[in-house]
């Protein structure tokens, strides 16, 4: 039998260690001559064309504690916690997790997840890849100190070592909870009577539970309250205008009655609240409430002063309070300045007080100044004394009337008034007031010599009044002159509008003026439902129909003519009306 030949040898024993490639090298090599190769040399060849795979590297962490979220219930022997744990494990194997070492748990679920808990009671051992919610139930005991002159108890527990430890602490029948020591904060009470609860992760805590004190009730004990005052200043030309808004916070006893000091030369024309009433003593406004307040009492005031060129900024400050709490703003109205003199103990408000500022003081123009000693700050103002500045000024008068035939006539009447500080218009006008508004708000007008006084609002710049009643006016019976008196006002105005209808029986109507006469344009706003009716049916032109609705202007008269005038006047005293009244000559007849 032939020897086989040594390139033969090769490829049987690379075919039988499956190295294909390196044998089909050998054997194009052993082709062309012998190859003698050494057994270490082969086989590291071999480890090199087949290295062994790489094993994967252990996780770095084992597992991963998360979260703990703790709700303690406390009561007057014990504490009982629930915990519920977040962990995530990342190895498959067994891993622990230390518990706080105080207390005793009761009860442990997994939540389907492989575990025990150690026999130490400390340790929790789990296994199984992946994020799991466990919940413990523990309890702790809670020491009372019997030498403490009000009931206080003191716990004591350590929290999980986890990423976030937060809760709950809920005690029923306790007045009071500080933490006494540890990293650890609670919050106010929510609905339910629980405070929030955040920790440092694996650190003791010392909390400190109070009951109520054995003591008479607050509103036993002698009168202690703090104030908060709050005042907007207006410096006008012609007055100083001071809103002003009192809190009175009542810590212990019953308020029976608020005394605030009024500042020099002011004096108060309106007050609003839940009050009985109130007087003035000595410079001292004297508040009684409708019942003796055990909680806070809010008035808010109007005072004026005349008007000053140097003044400081008025404060209001209540007697008999702990602590006050002043802040102010200053703003001037129309053409001048306001320099600011002397700072004072003042300073500019930079954060939010502890008791909320009321709103109408938050909306107030003006920078928020906090008085900190007892010199307020001094202003000084400068008027431009070239231009004459009004009260008061009517932009607008307009003047709708319908005359009847019987002696009287009706009439609604609209005055746009820019007030600058004045505090009531008076408009004088014969006759009967049916209706009285300014703006959307019914209004009841004084009367004195000089007229019907409507009250303004002092924070307007710009508001609407509206009045409607019946004149004594007589029209003539056969031609001549008939004078419609138009309204006298305590403030100038400066365009005048009139608009008079007048029955057709057979007559003509001119203006005598006839540089008066002008187009009248709609009335700024319509006039009230029921109002309109009410004047018509008093002067018995139409019938009281309820259908007859409340326009911008009367409704539709039949067998009417219309006159309108229009004239700019600057006038707080406007002349008459005068119509010419001639009777219509029949024309001559063609046949």
């Amino acid at each position: 039998m032939a020897r086989p030949s040594p390139a033969a040898r090769v490829r049987r024993l690379a075919r039988g260690l499956r190295i294909l490639p390196l044998a089909a090298g050998l054997a194009a090599t052993a082709a062309a001559q012998d190859v003698t190769l050494a057994l270490d040399r082969y086989d590291e060849l071999v480890a090199r064309a087949y290295p062994e795979a790489e094993k994967e590297p252990p996780p770095a962490v084992p597992l991963a504690f998360e979260a703990a979220m703790l709700d303690l219930e406390v009561d007057e022997t014990r504490a009982r916690i629930e915990s519920d744990l977040t962990v995530t494990l990342i190895a498959s194997d067994w891993q622990s997790v230390p518990l706080p070492g105080r207390g005793s748990f009761v009860a442990v679920d997994f939540g389907g997840l492989e575990g025990r808990l150690d026999p130490t009671g400390h340790v929790l051992w789990l296994r199984g890849e992946g994020r799991h919610r466990l919940h413990l139930s523990s309890v702790l005991p809670i020491a009372r100190e019997e030498s403490a002159t009000r009931a206080t108890w003191r716990l004591r527990f350590e929290t999980p070592a986890a990423a976030l430890v937060r809760g709950f602490v809920s005690a029923a029948g306790i007045a009071e909870i500080e933490v006494e020591s540890g990293s650890a904060f609670l919050d106010e009470p929510d609905p339910q009577g629980r405070r929030r609860l955040v920790a440092e992760p694996g650190s003791e805590v010392v909390l400190v539970f109070r009951a109520e004190a054995n003591a008479p009730a607050l509103s036993e004990l002698p009168v202690r309250s703090d104030a908060v005052s709050a005042a907007a200043l207006e410096v006008r030309r012609e007055r100083r205008l001071l809103h002003a808004w009192i809190t009175a916070l009542v810590r212990q006893g019953r308020l029976e009655e608020l005394t605030v000091g009024l500042p020099e030369d002011y004096d108060v024309v309106r007050l609003d609240g839940a009050v009985a009433g109130w007087e003035i003593r000595d410079r001292n406004l004297v508040v009684t409430p409708r019942a003796a307040v055990d909680d806070r009492l809010d008035v808010a005031l109007e005072l004026v002063a005349p008007p000053a060129a140097e003044l400081d900024s008025p404060l209001l400050k209540v007697s008999g309070a702990s602590s006050t709490f002043l802040v102010f703003k200053t703003e001037i109205r129309g053409d001048g300045f306001l320099d600011l003199v002397d700072p004072g103990d003042a300073r500019q408000l930079d954060s939010e007080p502890r008791e909320p500022l009321p709103s109408g003081f938050r909306a107030a123009a003006g920078r928020a100044l906090v008085l900190d000693g007892e010199r307020p700050p001094r202003w000084q103002t400068s008027w431009a004394d070239a231009t004459e500045v009004l009260a008061a000024q009517i932009d607008r008068l307009l003047l709708d009337v319908v005359i009847g035939s019987s002696g009287r006539a009706a009439y609604q009447l609209w005055a746009e008034v820019r007030s600058s500080g004045a505090g009531h218009l008076t408009l004088s006008l014969p006759g009967d007031l049916v209706a009285a508004r300014r703006g959307s708000a019914v209004v009841v007008p004084g009367r004195s010599a000089a007229g019907w006084i409507v009250p303004l609002s002092a924070a307007a710049e710009s508001e609407l009044v509206y009045l409607a009643g019946i004149l004594p006016l007589e029209l003539p019976r056969q031609a001549g002159i008939l004078t419609v008196p138009l309204p006298r006002t305590s403030a100038p105005a400066a365009r005048v509008e009139v608009r008079v209808r007048l029955p057709e029986d057979g007559r003509s109507f001119r203006l005598v003026d006839a540089a008066r006469a002008g187009r009248v344009g709609p009335p700024p706003s319509a006039a009230p439902a029921g109002e309109v009716p009410l004047v018509v049916s008093q002067l018995r032109l139409l019938a009281t129909s309820a259908d007859v609705p409340g326009t911008a202007a009367w409704p539709a008269l039949s067998g009417f003519a219309v006159l309108e005038a229009s004239w700019s006047a600057l006038s707080a005293e406007p002349a008459p009306l005068e119509i010419r009244i001639e009777t219509q000559r029949p024309g001559r007849e063609w046949f």
